[in-house]
């Protein structure tokens, strides 16, 4: 064997010893690890509101010179206090909307605390206050939609003109 392939068989050989000092010395490389988990999104139907029954406390005969008040239930029947009388019933109705979405989802209903109804003939405001819905808290949502009515208490003061008055509810549904 000539001595230069002497010199690199010696210069392999302490290589490799080089290499294989620290695992018989019991030393490793730094150790790492890993793990994982899913992921998952869950895609649902919009929650969605539309109105199908306006709310309409129908013909009121108030008192006059005195103020006075009517209630609308959610079953839509009608109350009136010793100040106003109520006249036809025809076309009464609460509020009515149907909510819709994910099915067996759950959803919060806010309402408004007041609605004002202007007069025909613009003289001024009545007001509906104690609005109150058939349904509160984490309502469910059933297959074809939830129907939720609406009623409230409306105020009329002894000084409003005797003619129709109109305006709008609004209700916010909400996914929990």
């Amino acid at each position: 064997m000539s001595i230069r392939l002497q010199w690199k068989s010696a210069i392999l050989l302490c290589l490799v010893a080089a290499l294989a000092v620290p695992v018989i010395a019991g030393e490793t490389s730094p150790q790492s690890a890993s793990g994982g988990v899913g992921v998952y999104a869950n895609l649902v139907q919009p929650i969605a509101v539309t109105g199908t029954a306006d709310m309409n406390f129908g013909s009121i005969v108030p008192s006059d010179g005195l103020d006075g008040w009517v209630v609308l239930g959610t079953d839509g029947s009608r109350i009136a206090d010793g100040n106003s009388h109520l006249g036809s019933s025809a076309g009464v109705s609460p509020a009515t909307f149907l909510v819709s979405g994910e099915v067996n989802s759950t959803f919060t209903l806010t309402i408004p605390a007041s609605v004002a109804l202007n007069a025909s003939d613009n003289s001024g405001l009545i007001f509906i206050t104690d609005i109150n819905a058939s349904q509160s808290g984490a309502i469910p949502i059933a297959n074809g939609g939830t129907t939720i009515t609406v009623g409230g208490r409306l105020l009329l003061p002894a000084s409003r003109p005797r003619v129709h008055y109109a305006g709008g509810i609004t209700v916010t549904a909400t996914y929990n």
